[in-house]
């Protein structure tokens, strides 16, 4: 083989790896997108919000909650989602819950406070709660709970986690019924109370659990052959004859 055949052979591969490479570009751009998107403030936000709607599903589902929650004084505006509280009393009043991801914590409260809460309609009457729930993930939840949880408090938000929300409706529709409606600044502060102290206890209780559970372990390491004493018979076999 000549040295121009060579050079020709040669040429043609780099032209097919340059082709390659354009090609390899072209197909990873769409995700390059994406992962701006989802880095940003805005595309953390629709991955929490999606995140919620799933967890909300069943609500949603059977109308107990409602996306895109338009507010009577502005139309432009409009909570993610919205639990309708006074269903049980035959009528129309809103829990307004918003989810937030990253951001400011500061901006985002006061979001909360002044687009969504205690909002009337037309004729006067309640059409949103005087507090607003702010859905958060695990990783927030404590930067919002140690750092901004007077501040929350202050202007009628409440910080609760992705994986509590059903729990806590479910908490706030029953305090609605059974106590006071949910509809004066006093009933909230004394709500959130209840809620905080709810779960420092439940806190304390897990950890005494776990550290209950550690020393069962330690103590079947240690001493197997005193496992037996704390395991009952099984009266299956007692059963079966």
């Amino acid at each position: 083989m000549d040295d121009v055949t060579i050079i020709i052979v040669l040429a043609a591969i780099l032209f097919l790896i340059v082709i390659g490479f354009g090609f390899l570009a072209l197909l990873l751009r769409p995700l390059e997108g994406i992962q701006n998107a989802l880095g940003s403030s805005a595309g953390l936000g629709k991955g929490g919000e999606r995140t919620l709607q799933t967890i909300l599903g069943p609500y949603i589902d059977a109308n107990l909650v409602v996306e895109k929650l338009k507010m009577p004084d502005n139309p432009r505006s409009n909570v993610e989602f919205a639990y309708n509280i006074g269903k049980t009393k035959g009528s129309v009043f809103y829990v307004p819950i918003d989810n937030k991801r990253g951001g400011q914590p500061r901006k985002n409260i006061e979001d909360v406070s002044k687009k969504y809460v205690g909002k009337n309609q037309k004729d006067g009457g309640a059409f949103t709660t005087p507090f607003g729930l702010l859905a958060v993930n695990n990783d927030d939840y404590a930067k919002y709970t140690t750092s901004w949880k007077d501040f929350a408090r202050e202007r009628n938000v409440i910080v609760v986690r992705h994986e509590e929300i059903i729990t806590f409706l479910e908490f706030l529709q029953w305090y609605h019924d059974m106590f006071v409606p949910l509809n004066d600044h006093s009933s909230v502060i004394n709500l959130t109370r209840r809620w905080e102290a709810h779960h420092a206890s439940s806190a304390e209780i897990a950890d005494e659990v776990v550290k209950s559970v550690t020393k069962f372990k330690k103590h079947v390491l240690d001493r197997p052959e005193y496992l037996s004493a704390t395991i009952p018979e099984s009266s299956l076999g007692k059963e079966e004859e």
